[in-house]
């Protein structure tokens, strides 16, 4: 419930068109269904990290990174959250005891970015 709401006050703030929800674990589609209940007009995609979606949201991110289509704020967070992330056997993930959160977000933002063209909004 907390983090439901600080999700609701960030929306009003930024007012994105668009936001992306881990549905992965559980609680994600209660999350969507508020959401999409409350912001109507504002693209609310579900996503789903397995062992196959995240390699290909991994390397797409790249692709727009590497492309100059998305790049990042000089901020060591940022710095932090990609210098610690690597593949693992067959897994992508943070190393242990640090976080990917900017890598997953990031990497959501490519599930994304084929809605907001078909709509004629590009987000980056």
């Amino acid at each position: 419930t907390y983090h439901l709401m600080k999700t609701r006050d960030l929306i009003k703030k930024y007012k994105p068109e668009a936001i992306a929800v881990e549905i992965t674990g559980g609680v994600g589609n209660s999350v969507v269904a508020d959401l999409n209940r409350d912001f109507p007009d504002i693209l609310i995609k579900k996503i789903r990290t397995t062992g196959d979606s995240k390699p290909t949201m991994i390397t797409d991110l790249l692709i727009l990174m590497e492309s100059g289509y998305l790049y990042f704020l000089d901020k060591d967070f940022v710095k932090n959250d990609f210098m610690s992330f690597e593949k693992k056997g067959h897994k992508f993930e943070a190393k242990s005891g640090q976080n990917d959160d900017v890598v997953m977000a990031s990497a959501f933002l490519t599930r994304i970015l084929p809605d907001m063209e078909r709509m004629k909004k590009i987000a980056v």
